[in-house]
């Protein structure tokens, strides 16, 4: 079992990141969120990309992996991949290394993060999978926003974790930084197509 007391993190260069992306990434999540390699590394290039890894410190075996984009004009990062690898799961490796993400991320006030919309879940099965990741996030103290956007069409609901406890969320905030990000993310040429940010 895995034991979470024993866990190192730090940061990914560059080609430790694409190593994560086309190994687990593209594996584990779906296919329309899962952006061109070419879009992160034209976001690394001008120091609006960075990537985390967890391993197992006596093995140096990968447990999980949070890639960001941090842009200058936000004092908020948004979590744009992160996955614990499934043999990990479930022993508390998810929480542990949210909490740790702080420590990498100076002169910001919290994580930006966007999980896929309730509201467009097709079945049963998506409602329940959609919601059990929900309630992770919300145990480990992530707030809803009340912010929906879509990317490309993929529909999201934005959520917020602040490294300052019990802070309440200011929805004004998180929606001039989310738009911040997105510009950074998406082209100009592109943007207004292709992104809506919504408040509820």
């Amino acid at each position: 079992m895995l034991d979470i007391r024993v866990l190192n993190s730090y940061k990914l260069d560059k080609k430790e990141l694409t190593q994560i992306y086309e190994q687990y990434v593209v594996r584990h999540f779906p296919q329309n969120e899962v952006k061109p390699l070419k879009s992160i590394y034209r976001m690394w290039e001008i120091d609006s990309y960075c990537g985390l890894g967890m391993y197992a410190q006596e093995t140096n075996e990968l447990v999980g992996y949070a890639f960001f984009v941090q842009v200058a004009g936000s004092d908020m990062v948004l979590l744009d991949y992160f996955a614990i690898l499934e043999q990990h799961r479930s022993h508390g490796a998810g929480a542990a290394f949210l909490n740790e993400m702080s420590k990498y991320m100076n002169g910001f006030k919290g994580i930006l993060l966007e999980t896929e919309d309730i509201l467009y879940a097709e079945n049963d099965a998506e409602v329940q999978e959609r919601s059990r990741r929900n309630d992770f996030y919300r145990r480990m103290g992530t707030k809803e926003t009340g912010i929906h956007t879509k990317v490309y069409a993929v529909p999201y609901a934005v959520w917020y974790y602040s490294f300052s406890q019990n802070k309440e969320v200011d929805q004004k905030e998180c929606v001039k930084n989310i738009e911040v990000i997105y510009h950074t993310m998406i082209p100009d040429e592109k943007y207004e197509k292709n992104v809506s940010v919504t408040v509820l």
